[in-house]
């Protein structure tokens, strides 16, 4: 009936929640539990990924904006469920790796593909804002928020984050290219880089 399909709905959206819940909590205590930009970036991600799985539904949300978060949760699950391929086609253009890779072993620790393409984004938007922080002496947290906001680090980094986006890889590592501080860093990042840009 429409009502035992609604409840279930609830359900899977309550489930999808408690993943989130730890998935950010996991990204707090990583990345700075005591910083309040941080928490920001983590509470706006959250509460906006509740919002949209509650209007779209956790698989319904999948292609919401665009198929992308689709591709990488079919990317994760395959490789939780097959293991890493020792194809060459689908180590290069096909998964795009440095995205993935780091989900699929979210998810063999108990988190949905979803979730865990989430967290991972939201991990990579906030080793950017840590990257950018490190590198300018602004005034004052406050200015230095206010840049980070009208930036791509802002809303529509959250808003990449909640899609699970490479994106947010993808900022991080040319942020990392940029300024990182040891040439073994840059080097890494461009490499990774390339696997991420491939069409």
């Amino acid at each position: 009936t429409s009502c035992d399909h609604e409840r279930g709905s609830v359900v899977n959206v309550w489930a999808f929640a408690a993943q989130l819940v730890v998935g950010a909590l996991l990204v707090a205590v990583v990345l700075g539990r005591r910083d309040a930009l941080v928490r920001a970036y983590i509470g706006a991600w959250f509460v906006i990924n509740l919002l949209v799985a509650y209007r779209y539904g956790v698989d319904g949300q999948l292609t919401f904006y665009s198929n992308d978060q689709r591709y990488y949760v079919d990317v994760v699950e395959s490789v939780v469920r097959n293991g890493v391929p020792y194809d060459v086609d689908w180590w290069l253009p096909a998964s795009r790796w440095p995205y993935p890779l780091p989900a699929a072993l979210l998810s063999v620790v108990g988190f949905s593909a979803t979730v865990a393409s989430k967290v991972v984004s939201l991990a990579y938007l906030l080793g950017c804002v840590r990257l950018v922080r490190n590198s300018v002496n602004p005034v004052n947290r406050r200015q230095l928020g206010v840049g980070l906001y009208v930036t791509a680090l802002g809303a529509i980094g959250v808003f990449f984050s909640v899609l699970a986006l490479r994106e947010t890889a993808m900022m991080y590592l040319v942020l990392l290219l940029l300024l990182g501080r040891s040439p073994a860093a840059r080097v890494s990042a461009a490499v990774r880089l390339l696997f991420l840009r491939q069409p």
